[in-house]
C-alpha cells in the first residue's frame, strides 16, 4: 500500500485537535481518516521513535488550506507528542474506525 504524504503546516504539540496540513483534498475522505504523523523522515528514512498514529473525524477545506479537526491523538498505541512544522502526515485508512486486532496488526505492517 502506498501512503498518501503530506506535510504539518506548524508544530503542534500533544494536546492538539486540530492540524493543519498542505495539499489539496482531493484524495483525502471528509470524514473518519487515519493517519501517521512522522513515520519517516524528508529523506524516507524510518523514525519509529516519533510516530504517531491520529484518526480525525472532518476534513477543513478553508481558504488557507486544509485541517484536520476532532483529532484524536496517540491511536491505536501510539503516544501523542509534539511535531515540527514539516513533518510528514501520511492518510492510512479511511471509513468506519474498527480498533479490532488484526486492524492493529496491519497498520503495525506498515510501520
Amino acid at each position: 500500500m502506498s501512503l498518501q504524504r503530506r506535510v504539518i503546516v506548524s508544530s503542534i504539540d500533544y494536546s492538539d485537535d486540530k492540524i493543519d496540513i498542505t495539499g489539496n483534498m482531493y484524495s483525502l475522505p471528509e470524514q473518519n481518516g487515519i493517519m501517521i504523523i512522522d513515520r519517516q523522515d524528508a529523506n524516507g528514512n524510518a523514525t519509529p521513535s516519533l510516530q504517531e498514529i491520529i484518526i480525525y473525524t472532518i476534513l477543513d477545506y478553508n481558504a488557507s488550506g486544509l485541517s484536520l479537526r476532532g483529532v484524536q491523538r496517540g491511536a491505536m498505541g501510539s503516544s501523542a507528542t509534539s511535531h515540527m512544522a514539516g513533518a510528514s502526515i501520511e492518510l492510512v485508512l479511511t471509513g468506519p474506525v474498527n480498533f479490532s486486532n488484526p486492524l492493529k496488526d496491519e497498520l503495525k505492517k506498515l510501520l
